[in-house]
């Protein structure tokens, strides 16, 4: 009778410590899931964040800005698309110097002046003289109103 409750004790203490390793070896075997943030914005799909916003991608924005332009200015099917493929290679340029850029203010303002001249060039072949005339008359719009409330904050109160 002693014999079988030592032999019982001896195979109780083996397979608890064979439970206990397995056990140790299972902790082991699965380690924490690192997480690497994304290197760049083109990582998180391609979506940018200026001022905290999302921009979206190239192409959404330049979808963005053909649906704008097209109730603006009312173009036409053909005018829309070519709209389109203009902002699509215009908003792929301001990713690149954005990119580039690397925080300086001054550089990509100067990269902007750039960009928004050749957008200007590449409009003009495609809008008419009245609808030329409409987008200039809004963006200048647009500009004042940046500059009285916006981003300038220093135009003059009116009473």
């Amino acid at each position: 009778m002693k014999s079988f409750f030592v032999i019982f004790f001896v195979v109780l203490v083996v397979v608890s410590s064979c439970k206990q390793g397995n056990s140790q070896q299972q902790e082991v075997a699965q380690p924490e899931p690192v997480v690497q943030p994304a290197e760049n914005a083109q990582q998180r799909g391609g979506a940018q964040q200026r001022g905290g916003r999302n921009m979206g991608t190239p192409e959404e924005r330049a979808k963005a800005q053909a649906d704008r332009l097209e109730e603006l200015l009312t173009l036409t099917a053909s005018q829309k698309t070519s709209i389109e493929a203009v902002e699509l290679e215009i908003q792929k340029q301001l990713d690149e110097r954005r990119q580039n850029a690397q925080g300086d203010t001054d550089a990509m303002r100067t990269a902007m002046r750039e960009i928004e001249t050749v957008r200007e060039e590449r409009y003009k072949a495609v809008l008419n003289a009245e609808q030329l005339k409409k987008y200039t008359d809004n963006r200048e719009q647009r500009q004042r109103e940046r500059g009285q409330g916006g981003q300038g904050g220093g135009g003059q109160r009116q009473n």
